[in-house]
């Protein structure tokens, strides 16, 4: 039995430092992104985006309003832009955007308490529960579906300039 053993051996050997190998390759491209940095937010960038979906929405143009918004906070990761985000939707007649990204915004942003019941009302005016959790999602039009309320032109719940409130802070 011991020749039997001993020659199978090296098939033994062979067949472990196969399997380890894959395990190695395997954590190999998970490892590679965790161990990237963070990527760098783009103020730069972002300000041409911000000031562009500016120009947007003076002009009328809700819908790419919140594209350049939604581009802005790509570049920077700032929550605070949901609330420009989902303004905009809100704008554009896209209530189930606006909603969801007002969620963002109170998750995410830790607004005022002024400003947290002034967009808890803007959801709920447009039908949605602002208690909900937020849904995921990587464009600033969302799944394209619009649900206009209160504006059949497209102007969401505020057809013209709103202020928004401000406290102490004075921070959206």
């Amino acid at each position: 039995m011991a020749v039997i053993c001993c020659g199978m051996l090296p098939a033994m050997r062979k067949a472990l430092f196969a399997a380890a190998l894959c395990a190695v390759a395997v954590t190999i491209p998970a490892r590679a992104h965790a161990d990237e940095p963070a990527k760098k937010p783009d103020y730069k960038a972002a300000k041409q985006h911000y000031i562009a979906a500016e120009k947007a929405g003076k002009a009328g143009h809700w819908k790419v309003a919140a594209s350049e918004f939604q581009i802005a906070y790509d570049l920077t990761g700032d929550p605070v832009l949901f609330y420009k985000i989902a303004d905009a939707n809100d704008r554009a007649g896209n209530c189930d955007a606006m909603i969801r990204y007002f969620r963002r915004y109170l998750q995410e942003a830790a607004p005022t308490t002024l400003l947290r019941k002034h967009v808890k009302q803007r959801i709920e005016a447009c039908g949605g529960d602002p208690d909900a959790a937020p849904a995921t999602d990587t464009t600033a039009g969302g799944d394209n579906t619009t649900t206009t309320k209160n504006n059949d032109t497209g102007g969401g719940l505020y057809a013209g300039e709103v202020e928004t409130p401000q406290d102490e802070g004075g921070d959206t």
